[in-house]
């Protein structure tokens, strides 16, 4: 399969541009290095599923606070900031699977261990914590 094709089997229909971004970089790190196997194409969807929702749930935190306020003006936590634990934990399982982490390039020793200021994926998640911050 070629990226495009990839990416449409890994993408839910729905998926943002960022997530479109982030597994295009993902998928093209893995690709150079030759690593994806068909069988991998399940475990890409979980991470591009996990992303997409990662992210929804933390822009429903950031704009709505941690603490929500119900009817009766009790104060309750946000049910997002559980999504956002959870996502963010399957994310990571999944990249560390991947050698996508910095700690696990460095164990697998098959990707360059240095994270250098140029790297598209380092570059989109701080574009998208700026976004989040306005």
């Amino acid at each position: 399969m070629n990226k495009e094709e990839l990416l449409t089997a890994v993408l839910p229909a729905n998926a943002k541009e960022y997530t479109r971004q982030f597994i295009s970089i993902a998928l093209d790190k893995l690709m150079k290095l030759s690593v994806l196997d068909d069988s991998d194409i399940g475990a890409i969807r979980m991470l591009s599923v996990n992303y997409e929702m990662y992210v929804q749930a933390s822009n429903e935190l950031i704009a709505d606070g941690p603490i929500l306020t119900d009817r009766r003006g009790n104060k309750k936590a946000n049910p997002a900031n559980k999504l956002v634990k959870d996502y963010g934990s399957q994310i990571f399982v999944l990249l560390k699977e991947f050698g996508l982490t910095v700690k696990s390039r460095d164990l697998i020793g098959s990707m360059n261990p240095d994270v250098e200021e140029t790297n598209p994926i380092k570059l989109l998640l701080e574009r998208q914590s700026e976004r989040n911050s306005l």
